[in-house]
Formats: structure tokens, C-alpha cells, sequence
């Protein structure tokens, strides 16, 4: 299982918006793939594993992982549409099962 976060690796001294008009994205979107808070569509990640020289599956487990140390750090990863604020001391428990 792959433990890095492979985008932020990628993207190196590189900026979010650089990498995003690489691909075609909006700034935001870049955040929330490397935050683990969004996946890429299928032919982004498709093209993203390519010119990283990845697998497609390990680039999709490297997000998933950030998503989950995110969460397991008691901060909440989800930031858009349909997120909600936690109470303090709340920790917010999402766990991705990468099997199914």
C-alpha cells in the first residue's frame, strides 16, 4: 500500500495553480486531489499516473491515504458542497475501504 502522498511529490516546487493549468483544472480542484478531499476524473488520473510514472492504482491509493491521515489527525478533509462544521473537541471518522 503506498504510504506517500504522490501528488504533493509530483507537483514539487511547483505551485497549485501551475499544476492545475497543466491539467486543466481549476487551482481548487488540484487542493482537493492532493488534500484527498476529491479524485480526479478516470482520464485526468489516467494521465496524471502516466506522466508521474505510476500506476494508476497507487496514485489512486496515495489519495485515498491522504484523505484517511487527514482524518485520522481529527481534521475535517471535506471543505465544499454538503461539508459541515465539527463542534471543538468533535473528531471526524471517515475511513475509505480501498477492497470494495
Amino acid at each position: 500500500m503506498c504510504k506517500t502522498n504522490l501528488l504533493r511529490e509530483y507537483r514539487g516546487a511547483r505551485t497549485m495553480q501551475e499544476m492545475a493549468e497543466k491539467y486543466g483544472v481549476s487551482q481548487q480542484s488540484w487542493m482537493r486531489w492532493e488534500y484527498g478531499d476529491a479524485f480526479p476524473r478516470v482520464t485526468k488520473m489516467a494521465r496524471l499516473a502516466e506522466d508521474m510514472k505510476v500506476t494508476f492504482n497507487d496514485l489512486y491509493e496515495s489519495i485515498a491515504n491522504t484523505r484517511k491521515a487527514i482524518t485520522l489527525e481529527g481534521r475535517n478533509p471535506s471543505r465544499g458542497r454538503g461539508s459541515h462544521k465539527r463542534e471543538e473537541g468533535q473528531t471526524c471518522l471517515t475511513l475509505v475501504n480501498l477492497k470494495n
